[in-house]
């Protein structure tokens, strides 16, 4: 397979969506039945919350947001934040992919913990996304027949 090479720009769909879901969340705490200063308490980290993740996922404004991944005709992936760091990374079998939605949960090479990347059709342009979601699709069926192959030696 050649090189893909994906460069993220904002999305307003999931900035919207975030919102949204963000005050709805705020709503349920502000109609709890709990003290004044421990709702003010969770709204506030609410909100933190809430700003924070529109900020790093969908309009990428921070330093670690993620801005570029690239795939290697050897399946190999590298992401570059916006910082300019490079990480090589590994695409989990958990990540979600649909025409609407595709949502990557990679693993940084050497680190523990898992990372992820919500891509709604708004943040590539619309040949790079299908591009993306077959490439995926590709790998992953080739992975799942390689695990079927080694399982019946």
């Amino acid at each position: 397979m050649k090189t893909l090479s994906l460069f993220f720009k904002p999305s307003y769909y999931l900035a919207t969506i975030l919102s949204l879901f963000g005050l709805l969340v705020l709503a349920i705490i502000l109609l709890m039945p709990f003290v004044l200063g421990l709702k003010t308490g969770f709204v506030l980290i609410g909100l933190i919350a809430m700003i924070y993740a529109i900020a790093k996922d969908a309009l990428l404004m921070l330093p670690w947001s993620i801005l570029q991944l690239e795939f290697s005709s050897q399946n190999e992936v590298r992401i570059v934040m916006k910082n300019k760091q490079m990480f090589r990374a590994e695409i989990l079998h958990s990540s979600y992919i649909n025409p609407y939605l595709t949502v990557l949960n990679f693993k940084l090479t050497g680190q523990f913990w898992q990372y992820h990347i919500v891509i709604l059709p708004d943040s590539l342009s619309q040949d790079t996304f299908r591009q993306l979601r077959v490439r995926l699709l590709w790998s992953r069926q080739f992975v799942a027949s390689d695990e079927v192959f080694a399982d019946d030696f």
